[in-house]
């Protein structure tokens, strides 16, 4: 070969890759995993999680390699992979916590303010709510509200711009 791997672009490594040469998956690896990595860090904002996320999209990524069709630049496609990777165990996890958390937030709100009934009617009235709309935007709204991302945090979780999220924000609520 005239040149060396790490010359080749993402799209010719894939190709070589799926021709059999098996050293090209690991100089894509090379190249994505500490981009991955902090796309994960930045948004689990835990480094174990973010090690664990990374470690499981590189896997799927190399699973699914076959899949890749070349429409778009392999460094689109992972991110994606790795944005939907997130998102579902985002959503796996925060269900659990944020059941949680509203549990332990509704009693100490009852203790505070001595009235139970109230502050489960507003609870109930707040979930009703949240199930009404896209899960998109319920996402977003968990993030900011819930979790304290701030706008950049969103921002690059979501690969928008910052006047997207303060746009799509505005919608939700």
């Amino acid at each position: 070969m005239n040149k060396p791997f790490n010359s080749l672009s993402d799209e010719e490594l894939v190709q070589m890759h799926l021709m059999g040469n098996e050293d090209c998956f690991s100089v894509l690896y090379e190249r994505f995993y500490n981009r991955i990595f902090n796309k994960c860090l930045n948004f689990t904002k835990d480094v174990n999680d973010a090690f664990d996320y990374t470690q499981d999209i590189m896997i799927k990524t190399f699973d699914k390699l076959s899949t890749f069709k070349g429409t778009s630049r392999f460094s689109t496609w992972i991110y994606a992979i790795a944005h939907n990777y997130c998102i579902e165990n985002y959503r796996k996890r925060n269900n659990m916590v944020f059941e949680a958390i509203n549990e332990r937030q509704l009693a100490m709100d009852s203790m505070e303010s001595g009235n139970v009934e109230q502050n489960q009617f507003a609870e109930e009235e707040v979930q009703f709510a949240m199930t009404e709309i896209s899960e998109s935007d319920r996402i977003l709204l968990e993030l900011k509200y819930s979790l304290n991302y701030s706008i950049k945090d969103i921002q690059d979780s979501f690969n928008i711009s910052a006047s997207a999220v303060k746009m799509r924000l505005q919608r939700a609520r």
